[in-house]
Protein backbone atom coordinates (compact mmCIF):
# COMPACT_ATOMS: atom_id res chain seq x y z
CA UNK A 1 0.00 0.00 0.00
CA UNK A 2 1.33 3.52 -1.15
CA UNK A 3 1.47 6.77 0.67
CA UNK A 4 -1.62 8.40 -1.69
CA UNK A 5 -4.51 5.88 -0.48
CA UNK A 6 -4.42 7.93 2.74
CA UNK A 7 -4.66 11.06 0.91
CA UNK A 8 -8.50 11.05 0.07
CA UNK A 9 -9.95 8.91 3.52
CA UNK A 10 -12.42 10.89 4.20
CA UNK A 11 -15.11 10.40 7.61
CA UNK A 12 -18.44 11.07 6.77
CA UNK A 13 -21.55 11.45 9.82
CA UNK A 14 -24.97 11.84 8.53
CA UNK A 15 -26.57 14.48 9.79
CA UNK A 16 -30.10 13.03 10.89
CA UNK A 17 -28.00 10.57 13.16
CA UNK A 18 -29.12 9.68 16.06
CA UNK A 19 -28.21 11.95 18.93
CA UNK A 20 -26.34 9.60 21.27
CA UNK A 21 -24.22 12.54 23.15
CA UNK A 22 -27.70 13.63 24.62
CA UNK A 23 -28.51 10.62 26.34
CA UNK A 24 -28.96 11.58 30.24
CA UNK A 25 -26.62 8.89 31.24
CA UNK A 26 -23.58 10.65 28.74
CA UNK A 27 -24.92 14.10 29.92
CA UNK A 28 -24.17 13.14 33.90
CA UNK A 29 -21.16 11.49 32.98
CA UNK A 30 -19.84 15.10 31.08
CA UNK A 31 -20.89 17.22 33.78
CA UNK A 32 -18.95 15.08 36.37
CA UNK A 33 -15.95 15.11 34.20
CA UNK A 34 -16.36 19.38 33.40
CA UNK A 35 -16.73 20.17 37.27
CA UNK A 36 -13.54 18.05 38.14
CA UNK A 37 -11.96 19.92 35.41
CA UNK A 38 -13.06 23.26 36.95
CA UNK A 39 -12.01 22.43 39.92
CA UNK A 40 -8.50 21.11 39.12
CA UNK A 41 -7.85 23.95 36.58
CA UNK A 42 -5.56 26.14 37.83
CA UNK A 43 -6.91 29.24 39.85
CA UNK A 44 -8.61 32.08 37.09
CA UNK A 45 -8.86 29.62 34.69
CA UNK A 46 -11.91 29.48 32.04
CA UNK A 47 -13.05 25.69 30.96
CA UNK A 48 -15.69 24.42 29.59
CA UNK A 49 -16.96 21.69 26.72
CA UNK A 50 -15.93 23.56 22.98
CA UNK A 51 -20.20 22.86 22.24
CA UNK A 52 -21.41 25.53 24.45
CA UNK A 53 -18.70 27.99 22.83
CA UNK A 54 -19.63 27.94 19.03
CA UNK A 55 -23.34 28.65 17.26
CA UNK A 56 -24.76 26.30 15.13
CA UNK A 57 -27.70 25.84 13.36
CA UNK A 58 -29.85 23.12 15.11
CA UNK A 59 -30.40 21.49 12.37
CA UNK A 60 -26.75 20.17 12.55
CA UNK A 61 -26.84 19.40 16.06
CA UNK A 62 -25.73 16.18 15.54
CA UNK A 63 -22.40 16.41 13.75
CA UNK A 64 -21.72 19.14 15.81
CA UNK A 65 -22.15 17.37 19.11
CA UNK A 66 -20.37 14.45 17.14
CA UNK A 67 -17.34 16.80 17.16
CA UNK A 68 -17.35 19.00 19.56
CA UNK A 69 -19.64 17.57 23.01
CA UNK A 70 -16.34 15.67 24.44
CA UNK A 71 -14.04 18.62 23.79
CA UNK A 72 -12.58 20.61 26.82
CA UNK A 73 -11.41 24.41 25.95
CA UNK A 74 -8.73 26.16 28.52
CA UNK A 75 -7.02 29.13 28.52
CA UNK A 76 -3.33 27.90 28.97
CA UNK A 77 -1.34 25.24 27.62
CA UNK A 78 -0.53 23.91 31.38
CA UNK A 79 -3.96 23.24 31.97
CA UNK A 80 -4.42 21.33 28.62
CA UNK A 81 -1.99 19.09 29.68
CA UNK A 82 -3.32 18.61 33.17
CA UNK A 83 -6.14 18.15 32.29
CA UNK A 84 -6.16 15.71 29.06
CA UNK A 85 -4.18 13.44 30.86
CA UNK A 86 -6.40 13.67 34.33
CA UNK A 87 -7.72 9.86 35.02
CA UNK A 88 -11.65 11.56 35.82
CA UNK A 89 -11.54 13.94 33.37
CA UNK A 90 -9.57 12.35 30.27
CA UNK A 91 -10.97 13.85 27.29
CA UNK A 92 -9.29 16.13 24.43
CA UNK A 93 -8.51 19.26 25.38
CA UNK A 94 -8.06 22.47 23.60
CA UNK A 95 -6.83 25.76 23.93
CA UNK A 96 -8.71 28.74 23.38
CA UNK A 97 -6.13 30.18 21.10
CA UNK A 98 -5.47 26.69 19.42
CA UNK A 99 -2.33 26.74 19.84
CA UNK A 100 -2.51 23.26 21.91
CA UNK A 101 -4.04 20.48 21.28
CA UNK A 102 -3.85 17.60 23.58
CA UNK A 103 -5.25 13.93 23.39
CA UNK A 104 -5.69 11.56 25.89
CA UNK A 105 -3.74 8.98 23.54
CA UNK A 106 -0.48 11.55 23.92
CA UNK A 107 -1.21 13.03 20.82
CA UNK A 108 -0.58 16.86 20.97
CA UNK A 109 -0.43 19.10 18.10
CA UNK A 110 -0.68 22.90 17.71
CA UNK A 111 -0.49 25.83 16.03
CA UNK A 112 2.21 28.54 15.85
CA UNK A 113 2.57 30.77 19.44
CA UNK A 114 2.13 34.20 17.89
CA UNK A 115 0.35 32.94 14.70
CA UNK A 116 -1.80 35.19 12.79
CA UNK A 117 -4.75 32.86 12.92
CA UNK A 118 -7.36 33.32 14.71
CA UNK A 119 -8.30 31.32 18.06
CA UNK A 120 -10.90 29.17 18.32
CA UNK A 121 -13.29 31.48 20.64
CA UNK A 122 -12.08 34.63 18.96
Amino acid sequence: MNGKAFMYRTTCVPLDGKDDENTKEAKQILAKKLAVAKAIAPHGENVDWAINLVEFDPNHSYIVNHHLARVLVCDTKEAATLLCYNKEVGVRVITRDAEMDVKPSGVTGGGEEGGEGEGLTD
